[in-house]
């Protein structure tokens, strides 16, 4: 965590003091999910990925990537740190677990109730585009 942070400051000084926030807060937005604009959406992920490649590199090289799960950890502070530098307004919801028989595209496409949340979210990205 060192590393991504000194990595982070050096990378990305000018959202050097929402990150220290964020690591010292107790919320974090996990998983990654979200719904955006295309433009942010396209902005996140320049942000995210360019920094991302970076800081795998760099871990790598010294060789403190015991954990490939770092890289996909960091990208869930990172989403934190790019929706409160931004000040976006967030809307949350429950995530639905699916248990090991509905894990595979057959069993989702013959529940109904995947597909209400699919219509949900597709009405709530239409309104927030409004």
């Amino acid at each position: 965590m060192n590393i991504a942070r000194d990595a982070f400051h050096k990378f990305y000084p000018e959202y050097s003091d929402t990150y220290d926030e964020v690591l010292n807060d107790r919320e974090m937005y996990a998983y990654s999910l979200f719904i955006s604009s295309k433009e942010w959406l396209d902005d996140y992920c320049e942000f995210l990925f360019k920094f991302l490649f970076y800081l795998e590199e760099a871990l790598y090289n010294a060789n403190n990537l015991k954990n490939k799960r770092v890289i996909g950890y960091i990208a869930e502070i990172l989403l934190y740190v790019y929706i409160k530098h931004f000040k976006f307004k967030t809307k949350e919801f429950y995530i639905k677990f699916l248990d090991a028989k509905s894990s595979n595209l057959a069993n989702l496409i013959n529940d109904s109730q995947i597909f209400a949340y699919i219509y949900y979210y597709i009405y709530l990205k239409q309104k927030m585009i409004d």
